[in-house]
């Protein structure tokens, strides 16, 4: 298996190829970038009572869902620039690389081949087990098979369905939402993808009077660099509604994303999310509005705002994200400005002596903060260049955008300070 550098699609062989193949998105994959998963048969436990201390160790384990599709089936769409296509037969893959250093290197399983391995039953009896795979780090006693050597695995699973993929056509060449020169995206355009996804998956839910369970949370994948949202039916082989959405020119759809992103106010679900006290007391997201149960693993990144600004780049080529200064033109962004001033704060709180409020910049009025050889400015995720005027500031100018500016502060300008 590969993924693709360019789509995020995954590329499965049965064997490492000799020879580089071609993505479906026109990009090369090189054979070492195959790496064998194994789909195990089944698992079972090592029928022996855990230490109460189990779980205070604690690992990560690099864990993704991942979609690859056979042919997909572009549709017309009744809205110029929301681009729709349908993957019939999808595979769903839900993927377990290994451990995880934290310098973010990978390290797969280490598995040995099991000839038997004895297990006591109740009442003085024994069960032996055959052809297993054990974890060669595992406390679990048995009886190797010496003609098979240790090697290294990364597990997998697999699961045919439907699945629709939505996306931009173009964006406004003042916004940004291309992947960087390593490959990703910034931490708040992905934030935003993930959040719109979550934003059709509860709205189409509530369409289709089923519950958001129906759907399976995928991964944005790329189109042209910009960032697509993935949706799949989680039942096995499908279930029909995530063809739904795409039948008909895609009106469904159509109608759902512009009543979220152009008409928020009158919309089923997010009406509640812009009016009354949810704006002041929700920064991000909350079991009021995108948080529930079934996307837990998401919730370090779900934001209402960037998800329902994104989703108006579906329907409205020309949202500038804030950048032409209309900020009273959405709900989801009439804030911002409230938002960035707290990220300004937080900047100074973190040294006071050494930093300032400084004077707002540019027709915009972004908060800025002054240090002793550099001045930060605060600044939407969204966004290509810094609207900054020239003027008489001899110092570095270091960008902070709001979604990194308010979750994980220091990092965002470590990493700022050093890549300036």
């Amino acid at each position: 298996m590969a993924h693709c550098p360019s789509c995020s699609a995954v590329r499965t062989e049965a064997r490492v190829p000799d020879e580089a193949l071609r993505c479906g998105c026109g990009e090369t994959l090189a054979a070492d970038e195959f790496h064998r998963h194994d789909d195990p048969a089944g698992y079972n436990t090592a029928f022996e009572p855990a230490a109460v201390d189990e779980f205070e160790t604690f690992v990560t384990q690099r864990r993704s869902i991942a979609i690859e599709t056979r042919g997909l089936d572009a549709r017309t769409s009744v809205e110029p620039n929301l681009g729709i296509d349908v993957a019939g037969n999808a595979d769903v893959l839900r993927l377990n690389g290994g451990f995880v250093d934290p310098a973010g290197a990978e390290t797969p399983f280490s598995v040995k081949a099991s000839r038997s391995r004895r297990v006591a039953t109740a009442k003085k009896g024994q069960w032996y087990l055959h052809d297993e795979g054990i974890f060669e780090d595992s406390d679990v006693r048995f009886t190797p098979d010496p003609d098979v050597e240790p090697e290294p695995t990364r597990l997998m699973s697999v699961k045919r369905t439907d699945a629709v993929i939505v996306y931009p056509r173009t964006v406004p060449s003042a916004l940004d939402l291309a992947r960087g020169d390593d490959g990703k995206w910034s931490t708040g355009v992905r934030a935003a993808a993930v959040s719109a996804t979550q934003l059709l998956i509860q709205r189409a839910a509530l369409e289709l009077d089923v519950g958001p369970e129906e759907f399976e949370t995928l991964e944005p994948g790329t189109r042209d660099t910009l960032p697509a949202l993935q949706i799949a039916d989680f039942l096995g082989n499908g279930a029909g509604f995530s063809r739904k959405l795409a039948d008909d020119d895609g009106r469904l759809l159509v109608r759902m994303v512009r009543s979220m992103a152009l008409d928020p106010t009158s919309d089923r679900l997010v009406s509640k999310w812009v009016e009354g006290d949810h704006p002041s007391t929700c920064d991000h997201a909350c079991y009021r509005c995108l948080e529930r149960y079934g996307n837990r693993a998401y919730h370090g990144l779900l934001d209402w705002r960037l998800g329902l600004s994104y989703l108006r780049l579906l329907v409205d080529d020309g949202w500038m994200a804030g950048l032409d200064g209309r900020w009273n033109a959405s709900p989801y962004t009439r804030d911002w400005t409230v938002g960035a001033e707290a990220v300004a704060k937080g900047i100074i709180a973190l040294s006071p002596e050494h930093r300032k409020p400084g004077r707002p910049l540019g027709e915009l009025r972004l908060p800025c903060v002054i240090g002793d050889d550099h001045r930060y400015v605060i600044v939407h995720p969204f966004w290509r260049d810094i609207p900054i005027p020239d003027d008489d500031y001899d110092g570095r100018t270091i960008a902070i955008d709001t979604f990194d500016g308010s979750r994980r502060l220091s990092r965002a300008i470590a990493r700022g300070e050093i890549s300036d």
